[in-house]
């Protein structure tokens, strides 16, 4: 979803990219009283997400790493894609593909509902 945000917010429709970060990061994280997320602070977590704007993809389910087989942007063309991610300042993701090292215990933790 943020290849098309980055693709139809900022490219087409000249979105600042500030704009959708509090969209997709400090709102939610805001709205649902997560105190360690949505900002890249001293005592949060070091939850990022790195695009490169430029990086053009046509969108295949298949490499996408999600369990659906299917995607509504399938064979659409997005440009602005992420290219590494990181949960709690660890890598999980590069050049779309997991990186974690398999069995790995998850980073998450549990966040009781309000």
């Amino acid at each position: 979803m943020l290849a098309v945000l980055l693709h139809e917010g900022h490219h087409r429709r000249g979105v600042p990219v500030e704009r959708i970060a509090a969209l997709v990061c400090a709102n939610p994280a805001r709205q649902y009283g997560l105190a360690s997320k949505g900002q890249i602070a001293i005592g949060r977590d070091a939850d990022l997400v790195l695009v490169d704007p430029d990086l053009a993809r046509t969108v295949d389910p298949a490499r996408l790493e999600s369990f659906a087989d299917y995607s509504p942007w399938e064979g659409m063309e997005l440009q602005g894609w992420p290219v590494r991610t990181f949960v709690r300042g660890r890598e999980v993701m590069r050049d779309g593909a997991i990186v974690a090292p398999e069995g790995e215990a998850p980073g998450g933790r549990f966040v009781r509902r309000l």
